[in-house]
């Protein structure tokens, strides 16, 4: 199991060959797996462990689409992480967007806090090792102290995650402006590092805040790499210089400071 949060470039990743063959020859620090890719897994007997290289430490996540979230209870989702048993894992999701009526998104937030609260008792009480991490719900400032009141009080106090997919999705273009003012937003109201999900472009995450520490997405990655037609060597030379790039997006003053500290 990982002993810190994650970090830098993270590939989102699915259930199939061309993708089991990336993670064999490169084995990446870290990868994120849909719940609805992690429950196709396990119907085929498979485990984090036994899918993934032990350099690997796999994180599931329950940012999926709504028509599939809608489906999932927090039972059954508890049932599942524990029988796949990643090292951290994004409980409990509920879908919120600007366009829904107040009263209902205020309603998913709390239902999203709850859960965590919930899914945070079940493993603690079952003494498993698979850390959460939670995930930063809502539109408005008021919606998202909710949840870093919740954060503070079970314990949550260095690391949360953020989902973007929803901005470059539904046919409204590329909001990357809203989603960096978003990012700046929760930078200001909290002191917590973030986990993006959903944006993985070196060329975007320039301008993310220095709070946001790691990035799991696809598209960046996947359309220049060709796991079944390159060799070992190929691929592994195309991530680590994409995760360069990543790190060097995401790199903080702190760090570069180091950096310099090493070349001087």
């Amino acid at each position: 199991m990982a002993d810190s949060y994650p970090r830098g470039a993270i590939p989102s990743v699915e259930p199939y060959h061309s993708y089991s063959a990336f993670l064999k020859a490169v084995e990446p620090s870290y990868a994120l797996l849909k719940y609805t890719d992690m429950r196709a897994l396990l119907s085929r007997g498979e485990t984090a462990d036994s899918y993934f290289s032990a350099e690997t430490s796999v994180i599931t996540t329950t940012t999926i689409r709504d028509t599939k979230l809608n489906l999932v209870s927090w039972e059954h989702e508890l049932e599942r992480i524990q029988a796949f048993n990643p090292d951290f894992h994004i409980p409990a999701d509920y879908s919120t967007y600007e366009r829904q009526d107040v009263a209902d998104r205020t309603r998913n937030v709390l239902h999203c806090m709850e859960g965590l609260l919930w899914m945070q008792r079940q493993l603690r009480d079952n003494d498993s090792d698979i850390r959460l991490i939670p995930l930063v719900k809502g539109v408005t400032p008021e919606e998202r102290a909710v949840c870093y009141e919740v954060f503070d009080r079970a314990g949550f106090t260095d690391y949360c995650a953020f989902y973007a997919t929803q901005y470059f999705t539904g046919g409204n273009g590329i909001r990357i402006d809203e989603l960096v003012a978003d990012l700046e937003a929760v930078n200001t109201e909290q002191d917590r590092e973030v986990f993006l999900i959903g944006l993985l472009s070196p060329n975007y995450l320039r301008r993310v805040p220095e709070s946001v520490v790691a990035a799991a997405g696809q598209t960046a990655w996947r359309s220049d790499m060709a796991p079944t037609k390159q060799s070992v060597t190929e691929m592994q030379q195309q991530w680590n210089e994409f995760t360069e790039a990543v790190s060097d997006s995401l790199e903080t003053d702190a760090t570069a400071e180091m950096r310099n500290a090493e070349v001087a």
